[in-house]
Protein backbone atom coordinates (compact mmCIF):
# COMPACT_ATOMS: atom_id res chain seq x y z
CA UNK A 1 0.00 0.00 0.00
CA UNK A 2 2.06 2.86 -1.27
CA UNK A 3 1.91 6.40 0.16
CA UNK A 4 2.18 9.52 -1.25
CA UNK A 5 3.39 12.85 0.87
CA UNK A 6 2.31 15.90 -0.45
CA UNK A 7 4.25 19.22 0.30
CA UNK A 8 4.79 20.76 3.57
CA UNK A 9 3.51 24.36 2.11
CA UNK A 10 -0.03 23.03 0.96
CA UNK A 11 -1.38 21.49 4.11
CA UNK A 12 0.98 18.32 4.94
CA UNK A 13 -1.47 15.73 3.02
CA UNK A 14 -1.02 11.99 2.98
CA UNK A 15 -2.91 10.35 0.30
CA UNK A 16 -3.21 6.12 0.24
CA UNK A 17 -3.72 4.57 -3.09
CA UNK A 18 -7.36 4.24 -2.18
CA UNK A 19 -7.96 7.80 -2.77
CA UNK A 20 -8.75 8.53 1.29
CA UNK A 21 -6.49 11.78 2.10
CA UNK A 22 -5.15 12.33 5.61
CA UNK A 23 -3.99 16.40 6.25
CA UNK A 24 -1.77 17.73 8.97
CA UNK A 25 -3.09 20.93 10.40
CA UNK A 26 -0.98 23.48 12.21
CA UNK A 27 -0.96 21.66 15.46
CA UNK A 28 0.29 18.79 13.68
CA UNK A 29 3.15 20.67 12.06
CA UNK A 30 4.38 22.36 15.01
CA UNK A 31 4.04 18.67 17.12
CA UNK A 32 6.16 16.97 13.82
CA UNK A 33 8.34 20.50 14.07
CA UNK A 34 8.93 19.61 17.91
CA UNK A 35 9.28 16.11 17.93
CA UNK A 36 12.22 16.30 15.67
CA UNK A 37 13.25 19.03 17.27
CA UNK A 38 13.11 16.73 20.71
CA UNK A 39 14.85 14.18 18.65
CA UNK A 40 17.77 16.16 17.42
CA UNK A 41 18.50 18.07 20.89
CA UNK A 42 18.41 14.15 22.32
CA UNK A 43 21.13 12.79 19.84
CA UNK A 44 23.53 15.87 20.26
CA UNK A 45 22.87 15.33 24.24
CA UNK A 46 24.14 11.65 23.78
CA UNK A 47 26.36 12.39 21.51
CA UNK A 48 28.02 14.96 24.07
CA UNK A 49 27.55 11.90 27.04
CA UNK A 50 29.39 9.56 25.25
CA UNK A 51 32.04 11.77 23.94
CA UNK A 52 32.36 12.72 28.04
CA UNK A 53 32.54 9.39 28.73
CA UNK A 54 35.16 8.68 26.56
CA UNK A 55 37.40 11.42 28.09
CA UNK A 56 36.68 10.61 31.09
CA UNK A 57 37.12 6.36 30.79
CA UNK A 58 40.80 8.03 28.64
CA UNK A 59 41.40 9.69 31.71
CA UNK A 60 40.73 7.22 34.19
CA UNK A 61 43.35 4.90 32.40
CA UNK A 62 46.19 7.46 32.22
CA UNK A 63 45.97 7.64 36.44
CA UNK A 64 45.79 3.84 36.03
CA UNK A 65 48.98 4.02 33.66
CA UNK A 66 50.70 6.90 36.20
CA UNK A 67 50.02 4.17 39.45
CA UNK A 68 51.31 1.04 37.63
CA UNK A 69 54.50 3.11 36.63
CA UNK A 70 54.70 4.27 40.05
CA UNK A 71 54.04 0.72 41.47
CA UNK A 72 56.85 -0.58 39.06
CA UNK A 73 59.70 1.90 40.06
CA UNK A 74 58.77 1.28 43.68
CA UNK A 75 59.16 -2.47 43.19
CA UNK A 76 62.63 -2.31 41.35
CA UNK A 77 63.73 -0.13 44.36
CA UNK A 78 62.87 -2.81 46.95
CA UNK A 79 63.98 -5.79 44.79
CA UNK A 80 67.24 -4.00 44.88
CA UNK A 81 66.99 -3.23 49.01
CA UNK A 82 65.78 -7.06 49.09
CA UNK A 83 69.30 -8.07 47.20
CA UNK A 84 71.34 -5.55 49.55
CA UNK A 85 69.89 -7.15 52.68
CA UNK A 86 70.44 -10.74 51.44
CA UNK A 87 74.16 -10.18 50.42
CA UNK A 88 74.45 -8.51 54.02
CA UNK A 89 72.46 -11.39 55.66
CA UNK A 90 74.88 -13.87 53.52
CA UNK A 91 77.76 -12.52 55.35
CA UNK A 92 75.96 -13.85 59.05
CA UNK A 93 77.61 -16.82 59.27
CA UNK A 94 81.08 -15.83 58.94
CA UNK A 95 80.41 -12.90 61.06
CA UNK A 96 78.78 -15.13 64.16
CA UNK A 97 81.84 -17.29 63.53
CA UNK A 98 84.76 -14.15 63.48
CA UNK A 99 82.55 -13.13 66.57
CA UNK A 100 83.31 -16.10 68.55
CA UNK A 101 87.02 -16.10 67.56
CA UNK A 102 87.19 -12.52 68.96
CA UNK A 103 85.64 -14.30 72.18
CA UNK A 104 88.44 -17.17 72.52
CA UNK A 105 90.61 -14.49 71.89
CA UNK A 106 89.38 -12.10 74.91
CA UNK A 107 89.57 -14.71 77.16
CA UNK A 108 92.82 -15.87 75.96
CA UNK A 109 94.45 -12.11 76.43
CA UNK A 110 92.23 -12.01 79.95
CA UNK A 111 93.48 -15.41 80.87
CA UNK A 112 97.14 -14.24 79.87
CA UNK A 113 96.56 -10.96 82.06
CA UNK A 114 95.58 -12.91 85.41
CA UNK A 115 97.95 -15.25 84.93
CA UNK A 116 100.47 -12.28 84.65
CA UNK A 117 99.02 -10.33 87.67
CA UNK A 118 99.47 -13.62 89.95
CA UNK A 119 103.06 -13.57 88.87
Amino acid sequence: MPVRFGCWREGMSVENTDGTTIRWGKAEKWIAAGVSSLITVLIGILIGVLTNFGSSVNSRLDKQNDTLQSVKTEQAVQSGQIGTLTTQLADVPRLTRDMAEVKVRVERLEQDARDTNRR
